[in-house]
């Protein structure tokens, strides 16, 4: 399957969405929190849950594009394994056709 998108394009897109996801929650959180009276502490709290939050994004989704990557090519050598073997008529890996 093939991506209709080119890598540098795909990446600016993403950039972009990235951006106005982080804009627009940033904006709802403000519009939603100006009624409450918030201190120090629980804003530096905030923050620093926030950062966290934002390492483990960056984490997990480092660890799907690995995980995506190495699935993909385990499968596709698994797959054409599969096919060598019925092609060989070999029942089991490491048995060689007797001719």
């Amino acid at each position: 399957m093939q991506c209709s998108i080119d890598a540098p394009r795909r990446r600016k897109f993403e950039l972009g969405y990235a951006v106005f996801l982080l804009v627009s929650f940033l904006t709802m959180g403000y519009a939603l929190g100006v009624r409450y009276t918030v201190t120090r502490s629980q804003s530096t709290l905030l923050a620093f849950l926030a950062s966290w939050a934002l390492i483990a994004a960056l984490r997990a989704y480092g660890a799907y594009n690995f995980f995506a990557g190495r699935f993909a090519s385990t499968v596709w050598r698994d797959y054409l394994a599969y096919n060598v073997n019925a092609a060989g008529g070999s029942s089991k890996p490491g048995e060689e056709k007797a001719e």
